[in-house]
């Protein structure tokens, strides 16, 4: 049986050690309703009945893929770089300017591509 979104997240906040406070945080910067810490805490728990909404899991989870994808490729192209994860605000601060230089990129790619037709 495929673990639950719930699941999966708790899982991924363990291996990146954040908290749900933070997490909780960049959510509630992002937007994402019924996405508190007690919240959070309370799906989180194994045994407990308190899964999250649908929508609120799929918007979570896709925060927290994108969050990956930012570390990723923070680690992948700058190894000596430290990405501190602990501050809600500033790792939704980091995310933003990750966001911009994705949509640069993507503009980049577009560019070139252009010029090989």
């Amino acid at each position: 049986m495929p673990l639950s979104i719930d699941a999966q997240l708790r899982d991924a906040l363990k291996l990146r050690d954040i908290s749900t406070r933070t997490f909780a945080a960049i959510a509630k910067l992002e937007g994402i309703k019924n996405a508190s810490q007690p919240q959070l805490d309370k799906a989180f728990k194994e045994t407990a009945g308190g899964a999250l909404s649908g929508d609120t899991a799929e918007k979570l989870w896709g925060l927290w893929c994108e969050l990956e994808l930012m570390v990723f490729e923070t680690y992948a192209f700058s190894p000596w770089a430290v990405m501190a994860l602990d501050d809600g605000e500033r790792v939704h601060t980091s995310l933003q300017i990750f966001r911009g230089c994705q949509t640069l990129r993507g503009k980049e790619d577009e560019t070139n591509s252009g010029d090989e037709q």
